[in-house]
């Protein structure tokens, strides 16, 4: 995890106050910016009220003002998409100049083709990265949505014209907030979720999670150059029950259309903070013992099971540690 990310969770795990959450809060700031709301990108049947064309008209870059009046203000352009975009359906022989001749007339900077490492051959999926966010845009522009996927007419060889799906990622997906409600217990209320499909929203990911009780927030990391998901977020439940019922499963079955995936919870530990029993400030680990399930520093976990006589050793989670292997978790059932 980036020590951007970090320090901003970082303050975010430090305690709520009433201020942090009302209009001149950062929260705030995101309910009033109709570009981090749910209703302003992101769906595309409401994309355009003619057909279910899109139109790019409806996915203008947006600009946002800081609130202070100077003359030497200028407003800032928030990013509305991804610059990658995940190309799928791909036909058997197609080969590279074939996805470029389809890209010609848009600014990229290359096709990232995964292959498989049995044969070496390549995937039927591929990720093309825009110069920016405006060629993707045009890139969106024309194709059409079915059942809730878009999709893009393209020509291989001498194949008729046929639909590859295209999955840009709007950046309104990468976060969700409930409307109502706040965490009884941030520290101990949040969850990192490791294995996230790349296409998968915040939204998704907190209906998903709700089968442990209700949902505050759910944050995607997203990489810093291109603003793509990582595959990793982070999720705040509202109640600490709750987030013991989460850390009790460990694996969260995760259903959306198009893939079923196996996502792994864990307790969200950050690089340092203050052990809630020596009060000292430290590295932190976790106990996932179902009748532990407690934050503390490496000292006082091992002072705490001796007393206890309790042996939780193989049940000692701390930063980068996985239940799973990536193999398994990516695994379709």
């Amino acid at each position: 995890m980036d020590d951007g990310f970090s320090h901003g969770f970082r303050r975010f795990l430090s305690g709520f106050d009433q201020d942090f959450f009302n209009n001149n809060g950062i929260f705030g700031f995101l309910k009033k910016d109709p570009l981090f709301s749910c209703k302003a990108l992101g769906n595309l049947s409401k994309a355009s009220s003619v057909s279910s064309i899109v139109s790019i008209d409806s996915y203008a870059a947006g600009y946002w003002d800081s609130g202070f009046e100077s003359t030497s203000e200028k407003s800032l352009t928030t990013p509305v998409v991804s610059r990658r975009v995940f190309l799928g359906g791909l036909p058997k022989d197609c080969a590279l100049h074939n996805i470029h001749s389809n890209l010609r007339g848009y600014n990229f900077t290359h096709v990232d083709w995964p292959s498989r490492k049995s044969n070496n051959r390549m995937m039927g999926y591929c990720f093309v990265e825009f110069v920016d966010e405006q060629e993707v845009l045009k890139f969106v522009e024309g194709a059409s949505e079915i059942g809730g996927r878009w999709f893009k007419s393209m020509r291989f060889s001498r194949r008729k014209e046929m639909e590859i799906e295209i999955r840009p990622f709007f950046l309104t997906n990468a976060e969700w907030e409930a409307d109502d409600g706040y965490p009884e217990d941030s520290f101990n209320s949040t969850i990192f979720l490791g294995g996230v499909p790349r296409d998968a929203t915040a939204k998704q990911l907190a209906d998903a999670l709700s089968v442990y009780g209700p949902v505050f927030q759910v944050s995607i990391q997203l990489e810093t150059r291109t603003h793509y998901p990582k595959g990793v977020a982070i999720a705040v439940f509202k109640k600490k029950e709750c987030f013991k019922r989460a850390m009790s499963a460990k694996l969260l079955l995760f259903g959306a259309p198009g893939f079923r995936r196996r996502i792994e919870m864990k307790p969200f530990i950050d690089k340092s903070g203050v052990c809630p029993m020596c009060l000292e400030f430290s590295s932190m680990v976790f106990c996932g013992h179902i009748d532990c399930l407690n934050y503390s520093c490496n000292e006082c976990y091992r002072i705490y099971h001796e007393i206890t006589q309790n042996d939780h050793s193989n049940d000692c989670i701390g930063r980068g540690t996985f239940y799973t292997s990536f193999s398994d978790r990516s695994r379709r059932f």
